[in-house]
């Protein structure tokens, strides 16, 4: 099973649904595909966001920055 993204701590991939499945969901015009996008999406830029005013407190952005693109 490959999940929206390793790692990932939101209540989607914590139930280990996978990109297939939500893939079916949306291509069956099921909405459920769309709130299970939603749910992961709206973690992960909280959690983005939270990441971002950290850094820019403890003056690190640009490291941030550079540790997220080379994540990706």
């Amino acid at each position: 099973k490959k999940m929206i993204e390793k790692n990932c701590q939101c209540w989607v991939c914590r139930q280990e649904i996978s990109r297939q499945e939500i893939r079916h969901y949306f291509k069956t015009e099921r909405i459920y595909g769309q709130r299970l996008a939603t749910l992961h999406n709206i973690y992960f830029f909280k959690n983005l966001f939270r990441e971002i005013r950290e850094a820019i407190i403890d003056k690190r952005l640009e490291k941030l920055e550079e540790e997220y693109y080379n994540y990706r």
